[in-house]
């Protein structure tokens, strides 16, 4: 698989273990790590006052570790590789690991790799890993992520 001139469907067959996505770069904001807090009315004194976070010994706020959800989306990593994820697909399960602080003013790269592939029960399912790294080259979060891929169970009618 090589990346595509114009997006592209990737489906089960094509998809190829150890295949690597075009790194995805994302720029995190102050802007969004503030209204990111707000949404989801976060309060810790470390996501929120730079005082306090100095106190803590960060260099700056943190950005609350949902953020992952930004810059390491798997959606988001296809989509910028020039890949469509199937629309009957649908997610399985994912695994989290944060490593170290993401603050604004990070640039954080993220590469998405399939690393598993197999058939249960007649669904088909892919498994992506992403380690993202911020501009200094440091490992930030690491994510799996599993989908059910499109076949004939999962497009099969139901009664």
């Amino acid at each position: 698989m090589t990346k595509p001139n114009t997006p592209t469907e990737l489906t089960y067959e094509d998809a190829r273990i150890g295949f690597e996505f075009t790194p995805y770069v994302f720029h995190v904001t102050r802007d969004l790590v503030d209204r990111l807090s707000d949404l989801l009315e976060e309060d810790l004194p470390v996501f929120r006052d730079p005082t306090a976070a100095k106190d803590a010994g960060y260099s700056d706020i943190v950005s609350i570790p949902v953020l992952m959800n930004c810059y390491a989306h798997f959606i988001a990593i296809m989509d910028s590789a020039g890949y469509l994820r199937p629309g009957e697909s649908f997610h399985s399960r994912s695994g989290f690991k944060f490593i170290a602080p993401v603050f604004p003013g990070d640039t954080i790269t993220s590469n998405m790799k399939i690393v598993d592939k197999w058939v249960k029960r007649d669904h088909q399912y892919l498994a992506f890993q992403i380690e993202s790294r911020n501009q200094n080259g440091d490992l930030v979060a690491e994510k799996y992520h599993a989908s059910v891929w499109p076949s004939e169970a999962t497009l099969r009618p139901t009664s």
